[in-house]
């Protein structure tokens, strides 16, 4: 017995005892105010490591063997987890992933990436980490990991939520590998959108469109655009892809999914202070709302275009946006909406000083209040300080 090993046996007959002489090992790590080996070190103690391992390839029979205890092993963490026993849990899958090294590399690989998934969810933060330096230690290792391996390195960095490394990985694999290129661009793009790099996965997913690809995968391309771009602010691209968009739906003749990416534009315009533009396309977006039956969509625009002219300072234009808006609210049976708008054409006339006309919408606005039980005391305290 080694004289690491000869440590190990003492620690864990008498842990106490151990600390006591203060040793400085390197195998060892700091968990709160106590001390603990190393989990993921390999442990030769164990009854099912063979003799002679690292020195001679392992035989089948001997593979099944750890195989076997290593699904015993999970299933007992499982269990033990279920019944609230983390870290009796913990304690099996560790001795799994020891196990898991004994057959080889790739064994490791793919045992670490499902057991680090589970520690994750389970928010078991030391322990992802040990499981991520495990990885780290591996690919520092062995330089010539083998495709499918390295793919499974990168799916095990994904589980522990290291992304970087994962991304690093699937960027190797694309320099050195064509085969499966579309799946591996597809799983760049995701990456890149977890760790919020915009600029990067637009370029992936821009690369994408040009390639030989069906309407189907081109309309989520083009949805995951809208997204990046709106999400990154960068307007001019995000109405560039919602017209490329529009253009497909008109080709697919689905003409209901047009009425909502042109408010979507007449947005965009206004972020960008194109009013006019705007005000184009809210006019656009209504007529062909209206023209599909989708009132919530055409009281969306209304409610917009209204809030645009106020903006603007043009009143009487808000005015009739907001008429037009009570129509159509009316014809959708939209009590709140109603109510709302009521509210909002008081205080347009208030601010004009007609008080009566004020009134009159605040009345209206109290009456439906109080037949569904919404906002009737606010009403009430504006018709009071009337």
């Amino acid at each position: 017995m080694n004289r690491l090993d000869w440590l190990n046996f003492w620690f864990r007959i008498c842990p106490t005892a151990f600390l006591a002489f203060g040793l400085g090992m390197t195998t060892f790590v700091s968990v709160g105010l106590t001390q603990s080996v190393d989990p993921l070190l390999l442990d030769r103690s164990d009854p099912l490591i063979p003799q002679g391992y690292g020195r001679r390839e392992l035989s089948s029979f001997e593979k099944y063997r750890i195989q076997k205890e290593i699904d015993k092993l999970d299933r007992t963490a499982r269990d033990r987890l279920n019944q609230d026993d983390t870290n009796s849990a913990v304690t099996q899958w560790y001795r799994q992933l020891r196990l898991a090294r004994v057959i080889g590399t790739e064994a490791e690989i793919e045992a670490l990436g499902k057991v680090g998934a589970i520690f994750w969810e389970e928010n078991l933060r030391e322990d992802v980490r040990n499981i991520a330096n495990r990885l780290m230690e591996i690919q520092t290792m062995d330089k010539e990991i083998p495709g499918k391996v390295l793919s499974n390195l990168a799916i095990a960095y994904e589980s522990v939520r290291y992304l970087d490394k994962a991304i690093d990985i699937y960027q190797q694999i694309l320099a050195t590998n064509r085969t499966n290129r579309d799946s591996t661009l597809d799983k760049l793009g995701e990456l890149y959108l977890g760790i919020f790099d915009y600029d990067n996965a637009a370029t992936i997913y821009q690369n994408k469109l040009g390639q030989d690809i069906t309407k189907d995968e081109q309309e989520l391309i083009l949805k995951t655009l809208v997204e990046i771009f709106d999400n990154s602010n960068k307007q001019e691209q995000s109405i560039a892809v919602k017209e490329q968009l529009i253009e497909l739906y008109l080709s697919e003749d689905k003409n209901k999914k047009i009425p909502i990416l042109i408010m979507a534009i007449a947005r965009d315009r206004e972020n960008l202070s194109q009013t006019e533009k705007a005000f184009k396309a809210y006019e656009k977006s209504l007529i062909l709302a209206l023209d599909n039956k989708q009132l919530g969509i055409a009281s969306d625009v209304l409610a917009s275009t209204g809030q645009l002219y106020q903006q603007q300072k043009d009143s009487q234009k808000a005015i009739a946006t907001y008429n037009q808006l009570i129509s159509i609210q009316q014809q959708s049976y939209n009590d709140y909406g109603l109510i709302n708008t009521y509210d909002t054409l008081g205080k347009i006339y208030l601010n004009l000083k007609q008080k009566k006309l004020a009134q009159q919408y605040f009345e209206k606005g109290l009456y439906l209040a109080e037949s569904i039980n919404y906002r009737v005391e606010y009403f009430r305290d504006r018709l009071d300080s009337l």
